[in-house]
């Protein structure tokens, strides 16, 4: 991935770079990423743009958060934040892929959150100083349901969706209460009723819920 210089891209796996070949008809000072990854699952994925770079090695997590400027004031509470994600998960379902991360963030008019092997994307206009921690646990959570395990056929996306939001579920209720995870229960069954084909009332998913969590 060739880039003007002054701009950083990001990708999965092992990352190298240098000025850019003149051979491959390069503009001027450009530089050339180089990256690799070498594990079963989806990358792919690279994003480049202005960045400043926070980087933090709390828990034994190679961290990195990449924000525009005007963000770069909140990325060491991002990171923060994303470690004890992180962490949590470890104890839930063991080790990632990789325990490298890269929260990046992404403009407002591409998609409301994203990820590959490594990466964890927020819009913009998510990043705030009252962190959004259930949008960054969702996220932080496909690189088990996604990267690591993944669907066999379409029939099973919801896999990867699924089990991420059930984990940011869990998350918030190991970090806010059980009044913490009522009220994310109760979002997620007021989003449901926009799907008139899901069988489940309201009522029926609140009790479904309760008794997953007190099962585990």
């Amino acid at each position: 991935m060739t880039v003007p210089a002054h701009m950083i891209a990001i990708g999965s796996g092992k990352q190298t770079s240098g000025p850019a070949s003149p051979k491959k008809n390069a503009p001027a000072n450009s530089k050339t990423y180089t990256f690799t990854w070498d594990k079963p699952s989806f990358p792919g994925t690279i994003i480049a743009g202005d960045f400043q770079e926070y980087k933090s090695d709390d828990a034994g997590i190679d961290m990195h958060v990449f924000f525009k400027p005007f963000h770069q004031k909140l990325a060491a509470d991002y990171a923060a934040t994303a470690v004890k994600e992180f962490t949590y998960y470890v104890t839930q379902y063991g080790n990632a892929p990789s325990t490298t991360l890269k929260i990046v963030e992404v403009p407002d008019d591409t998609v409301p959150s994203g990820w590959a092997p490594e990466i964890a994307m927020l819009p913009g206009r998510s990043i705030t100083e009252k962190i959004n921690y259930r949008l960054l646990a969702n996220t932080i959570a496909h690189q088990w349901w996604g990267t690591s395990v993944s669907p066999a056929a379409k029939d099973d996306w919801w896999i990867n969706d699924g089990f991420a939001r059930y984990s940011e579920a869990r998350y918030v209720e190991s970090a806010a209460g059980e009044a913490g995870l009522e009220e994310m229960v109760k979002d997620m069954s007021v989003g449901a009723l926009a799907y008139d084909t899901v069988p489940l009332s309201t009522t029926a998913k609140l009790d479904y819920f309760r008794r997953s969590f007190s099962r585990s």
